[in-house]
């Protein structure tokens, strides 16, 4: 899980470079904002943990951690 939280934190831009090209392609085509409405859901939270990445490093990884040890313990 540790892994999994690290490849996030790390793909997190070419992952966000990705969703905003399937974003624009979708514009081009003349796709509404409420049929992209997942995409742009998406964006936001790559967005996020881009911009956050230091921060979750720090204090998230740890409360992630915590959480899914207890969710494997019940």
């Amino acid at each position: 899980t540790d892994g999994q939280i690290d490849d996030l934190i790390n793909n997190a831009p070419r992952i966000l470079n990705e969703i905003n090209k399937q974003i624009k392609e979708q514009e081009i085509s003349g796709v509404t904002q409420d049929q992209m409405k997942g995409l742009l859901q998406k964006r936001q939270m790559l967005e996020l943990v881009t911009n956050n990445a230091e921060v979750i490093n720090i204090i998230g990884k740890p409360i992630i951690k915590k959480i899914l040890s207890f969710v494997k313990g019940i």
